[in-house]
């Protein structure tokens, strides 16, 4: 029987030498770096990328109904063929003062309310405390406890 090594049939998976791609030869490097693989497969991505979104806007684009209304297209302007939605106009002084004065009135009235509430619970778990038991006959009734 003939005994192989046990590594020779890995031998070839090893690669000797790492694979190197060639530099920009000299008489060109005017033009600059030589692209890579590595280089062209991320601008190439890159460019579907946009193609892709630009097609997929026309389409969207060619699909839109003319006729179509939303109110929001009252409020909005374009500028430099961007759409702009106009700002609306916030609460003055003097609703916002109101607003802090309502908002400061009902934290006070929950507080009130959570007190109270507070109190009642404490008053039952008081009277829950201190109730006579089940069995002991109420007072006034003379019965013989069984």
């Amino acid at each position: 029987p003939r005994l192989s090594c046990p590594m020779s049939s890995l031998r070839h998976v090893v690669k000797s030498r790492p694979y190197r791609e060639r530099s920009q030869p000299a008489a060109r490097a005017k033009l600059g770096l030589l692209e890579k693989h590595k280089d062209y497969v991320l601008r190439a991505r890159d460019f579907h990328k946009k193609q892709d979104t630009i097609h997929r806007m026309r389409d969207k684009a060619a699909a839109k109904n003319p006729d179509e209304f939303y109110f929001g297209m009252n409020r909005s302007q374009m500028t430099g063929g961007v759409h702009k939605k106009a700002k609306e106009a916030g609460p003055s002084g003097d609703e916002l003062k109101a607003f802090r004065k309502d908002d400061a009135t009902y934290v006070a009235m929950k507080h009130k309310m959570e007190s109270q509430a507070r109190i009642i619970r404490a008053h039952h778990h008081h009277l829950r405390r201190h109730r006579r038991p089940a069995t002991a006959s109420p007072p006034g009734c003379r019965r013989a406890a069984i």
